[in-house]
């Protein structure tokens, strides 16, 4: 396999471990609330995002920019991660990389 097909797969796990840790958190928090102040605070966080955003909502240009810069820094953050975890099993000597193929006749399309 692979090295940096590896070193993906390392990071795709490691961000969905961090994901699935916050999502804990946020649900062991809501858990420790009790529904009735829980749904009360939502309640209150609702009313006042609605009034900051929904009832005058962006122009798209704002919005599509506003993504650009949100997911390029997370694309940035995820690539590094890879290259971090590629150079640590290339060091490691861990998966293959780039093995020249075995000398043979040569197909045309192949």
């Amino acid at each position: 396999m692979k090295r940096n097909l590896i070193a993906r797969a390392i990071v795709i796990c490691l961000l969905a471990l961090c994901v699935a840790a916050y999502v804990y958190h946020d649900i062991y928090k809501m858990r420790r609330l009790g529904r009735d102040r829980f749904l009360a605070e939502q309640a209150v966080d609702a009313a006042s995002r609605f009034d900051s955003t929904a009832s005058t909502p962006a122009p798209i240009v704002v919005s599509v920019f506003g993504a650009i810069f949100v997911i390029f820094p997370l694309f940035l953050f995820y690539e590094l991660l890879v290259l971090v975890v590629a150079k640590v099993l290339k060091a490691a000597s861990i998966g293959v990389d780039d093995v020249a193929p075995a000398p043979g006749p040569q197909l045309p399309f192949s």
